[in-house]
C-alpha cells in the first residue's frame, strides 16, 4: 500500500486491485486513490515545468544554429551557385522554421509578376526554386491583343474565362501547369515529375523517324482541391477515386495532386500513366497528327498507347 511513495503509481493501483479482492476495507481503498491521485498531479506538474524549461532551451540552440547555418552564406562569394546557397536555406530552416535569413532569401528570387500572397510559405517556394534549376520556367502572360497565340496562352486565357481570374502558368521545354499559386512546392513536382516523364518517353523513341515537328509544351490544369478537381472534369464518370486523367478532347491533362512528399508519391503512378497518355497522343515522333486522329478510341493499335501508360 506504501508503493505510490516510490513513484510506482501501476504497481499501486495494482496492489489496491488486489487489497479489494482480498476484502481490504472500502475506506482504506479510497484514501489510497485519493493520495495516489494527488501524488500524480504533483509530479505532473513537475514535469510540466522541466519540459517547458527544456523546450526553451531547445528553442534557443535551434535559433543558434539556424543563425550560424545562414551566417555562412553570407560569407559566400557573390557568383556562388544558387543551389549552395538554397541548400543553405534548407539547413537553416530545418534547425529554426522561423529564421528571417532564408525566407527573405526565396521570397527576393520568385520570378518577378509572381504574387506570393500575404502567408509566404518559405519552404514551398524554396521547392519550387529547386525546381527551375532542373528546368526553367517561365511565368505565360495572355497579351491584350489575342492574336497569334501560343496554346499554352489559348489554355491560359480560356480557363481564366471560365474558371478562376487569379489562375497562372508556369512553363517549362515539356510541360505548363496552369494552376492558382497556392502551394508552389506541389507546383514544383509536378513539373519536375513531367519533365521526367517525357524525357524518359524521349529516349525511348528517339531511334525512330520523326513524322512530327516540334510540339508544344503538355498543358495540366493543377487543382487545389479534388472538389475542385472533380467539378472540373465535366461530366466524366469514375473520377471520384482518382487523382488525374488525360482528355484527349481538350489535349489537356487534369490532376490533383495531395501536399507533402508522402501524399505526392501515392498519386505518382497515376501521374506518370496521365501524362504518358498526353504525351503518346500529342507528342510521340512515331506517329503523325492524321495518324493519330485514325487511332483514337477503339480503332486498332491504340492499345499501344495504353501499354506504353
Amino acid at each position: 500500500m506504501e508503493a505510490w511513495k516510490k513513484g510506482a503509481v501501476d504497481r499501486a493501483r495494482k496492489a489496491l486491485t488486489q487489497a479489494e479482492a482480498h476484502g481490504a476495507p472500502d475506506a482504506d481503498i479510497w484514501r489510497s486513490l485519493a493520495e495516489i491521485d494527488v501524488a500524480e498531479k504533483k509530479a505532473r506538474k513537475v514535469l510540466s515545468s522541466e519540459d517547458k524549461a527544456l523546450d526553451e532551451r531547445e528553442a534557443s540552440v535551434r535559433m543558434k544554429s539556424a543563425g550560424t547555418v545562414w551566417s555562412w552564406s553570407e560569407s559566400l562569394p557573390s557568383d556562388a551557385p544558387p543551389v549552395l546557397v538554397a541548400r543553405l536555406a534548407k539547413l537553416a530552416l530545418d534547425a529554426d522554421p522561423s529564421t528571417s535569413g532564408p525566407s527573405d532569401w526565396v521570397r527576393a528570387h520568385v520570378p518577378p509578376g509572381i504574387e506570393t500572397g500575404a502567408s509566404f510559405a518559405t519552404r514551398d517556394w524554396l521547392e519550387f526554386l529547386d525546381a527551375l534549376r532542373t528546368a526553367p520556367v517561365r511565368l505565360v502572360e495572355v497579351p491584350p491583343v489575342q492574336k497569334n497565340l501560343t496554346n499554352s496562352q489559348r489554355h491560359l486565357g480560356a480557363a481564366r474565362a471560365t474558371w478562376r481570374k487569379d489562375i497562372v502558368a508556369f512553363e517549362c521545354r515539356r510541360a505548363v501547369v496552369i494552376t492558382p499559386v497556392v502551394r508552389p512546392g506541389r507546383i514544383a513536382r509536378c513539373l519536375a515529375t513531367a519533365e521526367l516523364v517525357c524525357r524518359a518517353l524521349e529516349s525511348v523513341f528517339e531511334e525512330y523517324r520523326k513524322k512530327r515537328g516540334e510540339t508544344d509544351p503538355l498543358v495540366m490544369f493543377l487543382y487545389e482541391t479534388k472538389e475542385e478537381y472533380l467539378a472540373r472534369s465535366g461530366d466524366m464518370t469514375g473520377l471520384e477515386w482518382s487523382a488525374g486523367h488525360y482528355s484527349p478532347g481538350d489535349g489537356a491533362s487534369r490532376l490533383f495532386v495531395p501536399d507533402g512528399d508522402a501524399e505526392f508519391a501515392s498519386v505518382a503512378a497515376t501521374f506518370a500513366h496521365e501524362l504518358t497518355h498526353h504525351w503518346m497522343d500529342l507528342c510521340c515522333p512515331a506517329f503523325s497528327d492524321a495518324e493519330r486522329a485514325k487511332g483514337q478510341g477503339d480503332a486498332p493499335g491504340y492499345w499501344i498507347e495504353e501499354g506504353f501508360a
